[in-house]
């Protein structure tokens, strides 16, 4: 082995040589007989194994180091993303909760607005109420306890309103010739071909329209069954004056009735219900901090 090349030998086996070398110039001969070369080399080529084996451990360690140091980087790219959004979404709160403030102050003004309008009604019906006269003389109706009186002295009835439907028109047409309903005597067919007819002279036309069967029809309420002055409808008022427009023709004029108050009351009362409507549909319960609906003024007139 000494003889050997020290060039052309692995690296374990001249290290092996030279603890040889030396623990023979140190002992002698004695060293052949303690430590066998065998052994030693099988000592140092398990020892390059180890080594080798601990490389490839560190090698992939780094690799691992490598990896979480890009997963590293990846996250903090997210967690700044998150930042941003998180800045973005605190901005649109600020706008949102300034929108709500306006909002409210919005709501306000409208529960204000009902508020007037509620009492702006009250006063109305008392202006209502002091055009009813009876036969006696001037009558005031204040059936409202003092108890519902506002700051302003004025009553407040608080019920909910209570919207009762127009009574549609009952006049009915009706011919006063044939008797049929639908028609008038003007357009009646069977009247005109009395009228047209060449052949028959004016003593039968006379025969003919007094054979026609009288149907009582009333001229107030416009029903058949019975006459005018028999009615148990309420009377319209009326006064005819001979006033002539361009063509030369005579119309009919109306006076004021009581009629016209009821009309304009029933419309202010549906105005009022309309208004009260839309207030319930601006303002909502939440934001009110009412449970009950609004309640506005509703006298029976």
């Amino acid at each position: 082995m000494c003889g050997a090349g020290a060039g052309e030998s692995p690296p374990h086996v001249v290290v092996l040589r030279w603890w040889s070398g030396g623990a023979a110039s140190s002992c002698g001969g004695d060293s052949d007989e303690e430590i066998s070369q065998d052994v030693l080399e099988a000592n140092i080529e398990s020892l390059f194994d180890g080594n080798a084996q601990e490389i490839n451990k560190f090698k992939s360690l780094c690799m691992g180091i490598l990896e979480l140091e890009e997963k590293c980087q990846f996250l903090s790219k997210e967690n700044l993303e998150l930042k941003s959004e998180v800045l973005n979404k605190d901005s649109h709160i600020n706008i949102l909760s300034l929108e709500n403030n306006e909002l409210k102050e919005s709501v306000d003004k409208y529960r204000k607005a009902v508020l007037d309008l509620t009492i702006c009604q009250a006063k109305i019906d008392n202006v209502f109420t002091l055009d009813v006269k009876s036969d006696i003389g001037f009558v005031e109706n204040s059936s409202i306890s003092s108890s519902s009186k506002t700051n302003d002295g004025v009553a407040l009835d608080l019920t909910p309103i209570v919207i009762e439907s127009l009574k549609p028109k009952s006049f009915v047409p009706t011919c006063h010739h044939c008797g049929k309903i639908g028609h008038i005597k003007p357009r009646c067919n069977i009247y005109r071909k009395t009228l047209k007819s060449p052949s028959s002279p004016p003593i039968v036309r006379e025969l003919i329209r007094s054979k026609k069967k009288f149907i009582p029809t009333c001229h107030n309420c416009g029903k058949i069954g019975h006459v005018r002055p028999k009615c148990n409808a309420p009377k319209k008022t009326y006064v005819f004056k001979s006033l002539k427009n361009v063509k030369g023709k005579r119309r009919k004029t109306y006076i004021h009735t009581p009629s016209h108050d009821t009309s304009l009351k029933d419309q202010m009362q549906y105005l009022l219900s309309e208004v009260v409507k839309l207030s319930r549909v601006v303002i909502p319960q939440t934001i009110s901090g009412s449970s009950s609906p609004p309640l506005v003024s509703n006298k029976k007139v």
